[in-house]
């Protein structure tokens, strides 16, 4: 159900039995041929359809979305225009007040499901700090809807690891056809050449200053993705999420260590 069509009764009635969700995403450039919203537009799409898929198992007035939380923290993209960014502890105490307005409406459980690379490690620290804070009052998880749906995607030969998710790159770009191509700039895309792109995943994160201007704000080769592989991407990543929403509602995510949660 989404949150903003309901009425308080409504929702002070279904919250004590449900789980709340708010995706988050952010505003920020996605090179010269995809838009500044790809990330909202992308996460809207997956955690809708999934919550959708996974209310045919839970069934109705159980699964409650937010409005997506587009705020994201991208200063690294401030260089180019149309970057709407929170710095890291503005992000950090925002979503804390949602999830705690959503608490205060009597959901027991809270998952963010995220859109967005640069809110990753903060989502973890408000999913750790509010069921620290909370305790028993609320479970508390945070995921990337890409990790959700990493491990399916590579077990169908649609994409390699290293490329989930980039940056405006074959994977986003894919997904963008596939769910808004209106969007698309193709005179952009045509301007788009091969962007170094990693062969593994570091086990560090590292920030190296100018690295998006160099890269011109995207990774490996956007011009690769194709609606047949969005199309086929986005429904292993709705299926993925649904699954994963399922389990969160019915309380079979295992936590990450004592007090903490996905």
């Amino acid at each position: 159900m989404i949150l903003q069509e309901l009425s308080r009764d409504a929702i002070a009635m279904h919250a004590p039995r449900g789980t709340a969700i708010l995706p988050t995403a952010s505003i920020e450039q996605h090179g010269p041929h995809l838009p500044v919203g790809v990330d909202t537009l992308l996460c809207s799409e997956v955690v809708h359809r999934a919550v959708a898929k996974a209310e045919e198992r839970l069934g109705p007035n159980t699964l409650f979305v937010a409005p997506v939380f587009s705020w994201g923290n991208s200063h690294h993209h401030r260089p180019f225009a149309g970057v709407l960014s929170l710095e890291s502890d503005q992000y950090i105490g925002a979503v804390h007040q949602v999830l705690e307005g959503l608490l205060l409406a009597g959901f027991p459980r809270l998952l963010i499901i995220n859109g967005h690379g640069g809110n990753t490690a903060p989502n973890r620290i408000v999913a750790q700090d509010f069921v620290h804070r909370y305790g028993k009052q609320a479970v508390t998880g945070a995921a990337d809807y890409w990790d959700v749906g990493r491990q399916a995607l590579t077990d169908a030969g649609l994409i390699t690891s290293d490329l989930i998710p980039g940056h405006a790159g074959i994977f986003e770009s894919a997904l963008m056809r596939a769910v808004r191509p209106d969007l698309i700039s193709e005179a952009g895309m045509a301007e788009t050449r091969t962007a170094q792109s990693k062969a593994g995943r570091d086990p560090w994160h590292t920030e190296v200053p100018g690295a998006w201007v160099a890269a011109d704000g995207y990774s490996d080769q956007p011009n690769l993705g194709t609606a047949e592989q969005g199309r086929a991407m986005l429904d292993v990543l709705i299926d993925s999420v649904a699954e994963a929403i399922t389990a969160f509602h019915q309380g079979n995510s295992a936590p990450d260590d004592e007090g903490g949660c996905c």
